[in-house]
């Protein structure tokens, strides 16, 4: 389903991530055929299909996961996962480019002069998530 398309999306985000690696589409995609032809945790080439065929990209989640993680990074443990997450996400180092977003977004979604008029900007709202009384 579409659904489960979209959760082996942040399956592979996320074991990049613990890999200390960056997740970028091109290393998003890598990972999900690594997951695939090891069939680790289920991974079904079928749903990725679905999900990509049915307009599910790589894009939005790396989008999603740069908003919120900017989210946290301006505004502190607002956000709704913080809490949850606040071990894992505090464990992985510091970094000189941890405040560089816009920087983030160029690398991990591949924006260049060609298609920067098409980045997404999210099927969702960050601000709707947090406590603030703005």
């Amino acid at each position: 389903s579409f659904v489960e398309g979209w959760q082996h999306v942040w399956k592979a985000i996320y074991k990049l991530l613990n890999r200390r690696a960056v997740p970028t589409i091109s290393t998003v995609e890598e990972e999900i055929a690594r997951m695939e032809s090891q069939c680790w945790d289920a991974i079904d080439a079928r749903k990725m299909r679905h999900f990509m065929d049915k307009g599910g990209r790589i894009e939005y989640a790396l989008d999603a996961l740069i908003g919120s993680t900017k989210k946290v990074h301006d505004q502190g443990e607002c956000y709704w996962l913080y809490e949850d997450f606040e071990k894992e996400i505090e464990s992985h180092p510091e970094t000189p480019l941890d405040s560089a977003f816009d920087l983030a977004k160029v690398k991990c979604l591949h924006i260049n002069t060609q298609n920067f008029q098409l980045q997404p900007v999210g099927p969702y709202d960050h601000g709707a998530l947090c406590d603030d009384d703005e």
